[in-house]
C-alpha cells in the first residue's frame, strides 16, 4: 500500500507544477476572438475620421520676364493715314519752309505740308496740300505737278494734292467723308519708290510721268 502511494507522489508534483505555471502572471494565454455566428457578418471597424488637407502655402506668382526688345510694341508712325491712304499732314509744319523755297514758278501756295524740312522726323515721306487759282490753265497746272516732282526728286514717298479752294484744302474731312474736298481736287501726285508708283492726275486724267 505504501509503495502505491509513493508512485502517486511524482504525478502529483508534476500536476502541481503545471498548475503553478498556469497561474503565473502573464502566462495566461490570450483568448482567441470569438467567431461570429454563422450567417451574421462581423461589423467592419469604423473608418478613421477624415482629416482636412493641410492648407497650401501661398506662392507668389513669378514676375513677368522682361519682353525682349524685338517683341516690344513699335512706336506709331509720325503721320497717320487719312481716308485715302495718304499720310495725314501735320498742321502747317512745312508751310514756312515752302514759302521760303517755292516748288515751282507757277503761282501756288502750300497750306499744309510735312516731311520736307531737313529736321523732319520721317525723312523720305513728304506730303503737301497745295492751293491754286481756280482759273489756272491746265498747261500751268501740269507744269506745277512736274515741277513738284522734280523738286522732291530724292523723296521715296510723296503725296501732293492740289485744290482750287483753300477751304477745301483745310476743312475737317470727317465732316462729310471728304466729299467737299474731292469736288475741289484738281490735281495730285503720288509716288512710292518701293512699289514702283509715280502717278500724276490732272482733273481726272492720268498723265505720263
Amino acid at each position: 500500500m505504501r509503495a502505491r502511494l509513493l508512485w502517486l507522489v511524482p504525478i502529483g508534483l508534476a500536476a502541481l507544477a503545471a498548475w503553478a505555471l498556469w497561474l503565473r502572471p502573464g502566462a495566461t494565454p490570450e483568448r482567441p476572438p470569438e467567431a461570429a455566428p454563422a450567417g451574421i457578418p462581423r461589423p467592419a471597424p469604423p473608418d478613421p475620421e477624415p482629416q482636412p488637407p493641410p492648407a497650401a502655402e501661398p506662392v507668389a506668382p513669378p514676375a513677368d520676364p522682361e519682353l525682349p526688345e524685338a517683341l516690344a510694341p513699335e512706336a506709331p508712325p509720325p503721320e497717320a493715314a487719312d481716308d485715302h491712304g495718304e499720310a495725314a499732314p501735320e498742321p502747317r509744319s512745312d508751310v514756312a519752309w515752302y514759302a521760303e523755297s517755292p516748288m515751282s514758278r507757277v503761282a501756288h501756295r502750300v497750306v499744309r505740308g510735312w516731311g520736307a524740312r531737313p529736321d523732319a522726323e520721317a525723312r523720305g515721306v513728304v506730303g503737301a496740300f497745295v492751293v491754286v487759282d481756280p482759273d489756272l490753265p491746265e498747261a500751268e497746272l501740269e507744269r506745277l505737278l512736274r515741277d513738284i516732282g522734280r523738286y522732291h526728286h530724292a523723296v521715296d514717298t510723296l503725296s501732293v494734292r492740289v485744290y482750287d479752294s483753300e477751304e477745301a484744302a483745310t476743312y475737317d474731312r470727317h465732316v462729310d467723308g471728304g466729299v467737299f474736298g474731292e469736288a475741289h481736287l484738281v490735281a495730285s501726285l503720288n509716288r512710292n519708290t518701293a512699289l514702283g508708283i509715280e502717278a500724276l492726275r490732272l482733273r481726272g486724267r492720268v498723265l505720263e510721268p
